[in-house]
């Protein structure tokens, strides 16, 4: 990387606090904090303050925690044994999960597309539900 930081917390306005901070510090140096891409974990805070402040980065997010946040998820919320008993469900996890190869802005189409290619209330499921709220 670049740059890390260690921070108090992972809200939003920490993040863009940093950023403003090390965009203050590049300007000093006459070189402008403008990247190309963003590379972080599956933090939606810092996601969401490097989409407003880096406008015309691409946010790329790390494999490894993008599998590691689904799998404690799989593990700790009970997906697993829906994953298991329901096979309409299992293609939908199955197809959901490659959405984080994507790039995000492309995220909103994708999952429209894997919306509409199942027949399944995925709301209804409240271990689904937890997992569809922290990601999406």
């Amino acid at each position: 990387p670049i740059a890390s930081s260690l921070l108090p917390h992972k809200l939003q306005i920490t993040y863009k606090d940093m950023f403003d901070l090390s965009g203050s510090v590049c300007a000093e140096q006459g070189k402008p904090l403008d990247p190309g891409f963003v590379h972080c974990d599956c933090e939606p805070a810092l996601i969401n303050s490097s989409k407003s402040i880096f406008q015309n980065a691409l946010i790329r997010l790390c494999r490894f925690h993008v599998v590691d946040a689904i799998r404690r998820h799989e593990n700790g919320n009970g997906l697993r044994p829906i994953i298991n008993k329901n096979s309409a469900f299992k293609r939908f996890y199955h197809q959901l999960r490659q959405i984080f190869f994507f790039p995000i802005r492309e995220w909103p189409r994708i999952w429209y597309l894997i919306l509409n290619a199942v027949d399944l209330d995925t709301r209804s499921i409240p271990a689904v539900a937890v997992f569809l709220d922290y990601f999406f």
